[in-house]
């Protein structure tokens, strides 16, 4: 038999990649992050399961399937940063699977980018903005079936160990975030955790206390090339020290989500989807200091 040529070889080559990065986007991982605090508060011991960009565009959307594996989990809270949707017929499936997965203390959602808009595919591909959809509608949904929203504003929930304080902005890629508007009622001196759906609302906090913040949108990068030959992508204005997991951005302690959906391209290569624990873990049992 003939060797393949090159050519029919890097062809073999492509598929085989293109048929696993297909599966790969539809093979959710379950992680358990310990988040070490550096000062003793309300948050010690409390578990909140991250979500972020599901990117529902209909009913049969994976990542609103996806969500039934996690209705077993019990955390205190969920927290879901945004880019629910990317197509309005996803929108109340989506809602509806997130209603179902039990959380102590309630469920939160912030707006991303996909929420305020819809496009084409073509328009996606190409960065240009598709027809701006009405926020107020996308969060009556939510409302109506029973999430609880947050837009430039902030809520406070009580813990066995004291009030624990979330603050929520409207989009940070769109410009949107009014911080000074979502820390109007914040206590200082009580523990809180921001919602922003980019990390680069990191650059808005300043002197503002936040413990940690819970973003999104970078997808983690969605297509990682092996050992880091090249950057992945993650859509920010800031360089980020990596595209998904915890890290300090502009001395804000973060947790940037890699999400479970995927958008443009239905494809993860080397970033599978990421549904998220997070243990805070109080000083004395912290594992380690954030890098």
């Amino acid at each position: 038999m003939r060797p393949l040529s090159t050519l029919a070889a890097v062809g073999a080559l492509g598929m085989g990649a293109l048929g696993w990065a297909l599966r790969e986007a539809q093979a959710l991982v379950i992680e358990t992050i310990r988040v070490p605090l550096a000062t003793a508060s309300a948050l010690d011991g409390m578990t909140v399961l991250h979500l972020t960009d599901l990117h529902a565009e209909s009913p049969r959307t994976w990542s609103v399937g996806a969500l039934r594996q996690l209705e077993r989990l019990e955390p205190d809270l969920v927290l879901v940063t945004g880019d629910v949707i990317t197509q309005p017929p996803g929108l109340r499936p989506a809602t509806r699977a997130l209603v179902a997965l039990r959380a102590r203390l309630g469920t939160f959602v912030v707006l991303g980018n996909h929420d305020h808009y819809h496009g084409t595919l073509g328009q996606r591909v190409s960065g240009k903005i598709g027809r701006f959809s009405h926020p107020e509608a996308v969060l009556g949904v939510f409302r109506e079936e029973g999430l609880n929203t947050l837009r430039n504003s902030s809520v406070r929930v009580e813990t066995e160990r004291g009030p624990v304080q979330l603050v929520g902005t409207d989009d940070p890629y769109f410009g949107m975030a009014d911080l000074n508007q979502a820390y109007a009622a914040v206590d200082s001196t009580e523990p809180v955790l921001l919602l922003a759906h980019s990390p680069d609302a990191a650059r808005l906090v300043g002197e503002r206390r936040c413990d940690l913040m819970l973003s999104g949108h970078t997808h983690g990068g969605q297509i990682l090339f092996p050992g880091g030959l090249i950057r992945g992508m993650t859509n920010t204005a800031l360089r980020l020290p990596s595209t998904y997991g915890l890290m300090v951005i502009e001395g804000v302690p973060t947790h940037v989500s890699a999400g479970v959906g995927t958008a443009n391209l239905p494809l993860r290569f080397n970033c599978p989807p990421r549904a998220t624990l997070l243990e805070f873990v109080g000083p004395g049992r912290a594992p380690e200091a954030l890098a």
